[in-house]
């Protein structure tokens, strides 16, 4: 943990202890299954573009209530703001808008396991960027999810996948989104705070 010239604590040198921050994933998690099985039942009563409008405007009114009182500059420095339009994009409308039209036309069980697929994509793009090493355990750790993935998703024959396969398509290119927007949102809120990078 780094500390400034005052003394303060930085965003990019605070490091929250392990139990917060798994404890925090455990919660994400949880709420995430939830959010493939409401969503399935929104499609069915809704156009997928008035749910990714509703879903952003009351987002959009939660983070504007939480950034109001939160201590601290309220912007990122001038020179972050196009990464942080490319992840708003990628994170926003072009996520969840193929999310929720994929979803309309799939299985809230498919979104589930092609979303399980982030940790591969994040993995592989960090090593094209060079921002970590390969490693033998994670690879064939990641390999056998995949496996796992595919064979859930063939589980009922291929006449069954391909049934989906416009819907499930979508899905995948939201995943692709999903991957760039973690991939690139990480740096970004080591440096500036988690708050301050999706403002």
């Amino acid at each position: 943990m780094g500390a400034s010239a005052t003394g303060a604590v930085t965003p990019s040198s605070a490091t929250p202890p392990l139990g917060r921050v798994y404890a925090a994933l455990t919660v994400q998690v949880l709420i995430s299954a939830g959010t493939y099985l409401a969503a399935k039942r929104a499609m069915t009563e809704l156009s997928p573009f008035t749910v990714v409008l509703w879903r952003f405007l009351v987002c959009g009114v939660a983070f504007v209530t939480l950034l109001a009182v939160t201590p601290g500059p309220k912007l990122p420095p001038r020179h972050a703001w196009p990464r942080i339009v490319l992840l708003g994009l990628m994170g926003g409308p072009v996520n969840q808008t193929l999310f929720f039209s994929g979803l309309s036309r799939s299985t809230a069980a498919h979104a589930a396991l092609f979303y399980a697929l982030t940790p591969l994509g994040v993995y592989v793009a960090s090593l094209v960027l060079g921002r970590e090493r390969a490693s033998a355990r994670t690879t064939a750790g990641i390999l056998t999810a995949l496996v796992g993935v595919v064979v859930l998703l063939l589980g009922r024959g291929l006449a069954s996948a391909r049934g989906t396969l416009v819907g499930d398509l979508l899905i995948l290119a939201a995943v692709v989104a999903w991957v760039v927007y973690t991939t690139e949102g990480k740096p970004l809120a080591t440096e500036h705070g988690p708050l301050r990078a999706t403002a």
